[in-house]
């Protein structure tokens, strides 16, 4: 559920931190042509990013983990289960705890899938 926060704009689109704008223009960079869409409601919630690919539409959460507060496995399971119970059960959610490690990434985004098992995040 969206906290009451500043909001930032950007390209015609609402952030809920500049982090996010970062993550933003660094996708729109690295894959240009694509569309993606920020904060993206699904029911009450929103998801960061939603980007439409020409024969897949898939999900990215930018989350730092806090580690006192969740675990990455609790925040992508949370965040899975909002989408799958909003008819988005088809669709991969990946969620990125860094900018950093999203920019560092050596593989295309599009085959970049969580390792749940082992729990290791982007």
């Amino acid at each position: 559920m969206r906290r009451k926060r500043r909001i930032y704009t950007f390209d015609s689109q609402e952030f809920l931190s500049k982090a996010e704008i970062k993550c933003y223009r660094f996708l729109k960079s690295k894959y240009p042509g694509i569309r993606i869409d920020a904060n993206t409601p699904v029911g009450i919630y929103f998801i960061d990013f939603k980007i439409e690919l020409p024969n897949e539409v898939f999900f990215l959460e930018f989350h730092p983990i806090r580690k006192r507060v969740e675990t990455y496995r609790s925040y992508y399971w949370r965040r899975r289960k909002i989408l799958d119970e909003h008819g988005y059960a088809t669709n991969r959610l990946f969620v990125v705890t860094s900018l950093k490690r999203l920019q560092t990434a050596k593989l295309p985004l599009i085959i970049l899938q969580p390792d749940i098992i082992n729990n290791r995040p982007l």
